[in-house]
């Protein structure tokens, strides 16, 4: 697409976006959105109609389900954008108002993704696993059976299982869940194989019994892994959650430590002269798709 077409296209998208968290209309057309990437993209500074929206549970649980769809359904793209966050918005939205039930699919989809690392969805999230692991723990706050049904899954990877396991300690750190539910976490978890190199989740199990308030269900266990591993690594700094609007500055001002700044709003970009030519540009994730379809091209070629 020409430059003016791209500014035109997005300024649409920002004006409806603000037209919706002003609570003037909420008819949005496929287009349009999702209004949460929008801002996530095109905001030079933390929005507030972002923070407003926090409120809207109806609105904000909607944009947020959408947002981390089209995320788990091309996350690679996602990581080709600087700067992007809506993977983090669309989570602390759902986290802020409680959807673990009904957002578990999407959840279980998260986890079943390659968490290896340089794959698309570590360089999204794993210098930050803590604060992904709070979001866990206040999603699933209520319905622990689900993070402790995930940490033991050999079916996921074994960062994925770390992360839920440390939702769960997240939990009993909080008060959350009770020593009993605690064990009973655990339980499944003491009957693996220790080998001479741990698995991610057993470094970090490890660690967290170190922690933990002593039993006689896991001294056992932790005797052989003090004599089979010495010291266990750290754990990942714990990010507990205070709240939607609060760990959203907190990652916005985190950002902006790092050097980070969004693009610039498409009403300030300034259109160049008229040249003969233009210049290729790689599709972005709202782009029409490059193979004539129609469709955007996250989602044609670019799933």
């Amino acid at each position: 697409m020409e430059l003016p077409q791209v500014r035109r296209q997005l300024t649409t998208v920002l004006n409806e976006c603000r037209g919706v968290f002003q609570q003037q209309h909420f008819a949005v057309s496929d287009e349009q959105e999702p209004l949460l990437e929008a801002l996530t993209l095109f905001s030079q500074q933390l929005a507030p109609e972002l923070i407003s929206l926090i409120a809207n549970k109806p609105k904000a649980c909607q944009l947020a389900t959408e947002e981390l769809q089209l995320f788990l359904d091309a996350p690679q793209i996602d990581a080709e954008t600087p700067g992007y966050l809506g993977h983090w918005h669309s989570l602390m939205l759902l986290a802020h108002h409680q959807q673990g039930p009904e957002s578990k699919a999407q959840i279980e989809h998260l986890l079943a993704l390659n968490w290896q690392q340089g794959s698309p969805v570590y360089e999204l999230f794993g210098g930050n696993l803590g604060r992904l692991a709070g979001l866990l723990a206040q999603l699933y706050a209520q319905q622990p059976g689900h993070l402790m049904a995930w940490a033991k899954h050999s079916g996921l990877s074994e960062l994925a299982r770390a992360m839920t396991l440390l939702a769960l300690y997240q939990l009993r750190q909080t008060k959350l869940l009770t020593a009993a539910r605690w064990q009973e976490a655990v339980a499944p978890l003491l009957d693996a194989k220790q080998k001479s190199k741990p698995t991610q989740w057993q470094q970090w199990l490890h660690a967290m019994l170190k922690l933990s308030e002593p039993s006689s269900e896991t001294a056992g266990w932790l005797s052989q892994a003090d004599s089979l591993w010495g010291e266990p690594a750290p754990l990942p700094t714990l990010k507990l959650w205070h709240g939607a609007e609060t760990a959203i500055r907190e990652l916005h001002q985190e950002c902006v430590n790092q050097g980070w700044q969004s693009p610039t709003a498409p009403e300030d970009v300034i259109e160049p002269a008229q040249q003969a030519t233009h210049s290729v540009v790689k599709a972005g994730r709202n782009d029409p798709c490059p193979c004539g379809s129609g469709q955007k091209f996250k989602r044609c070629c670019g799933r």
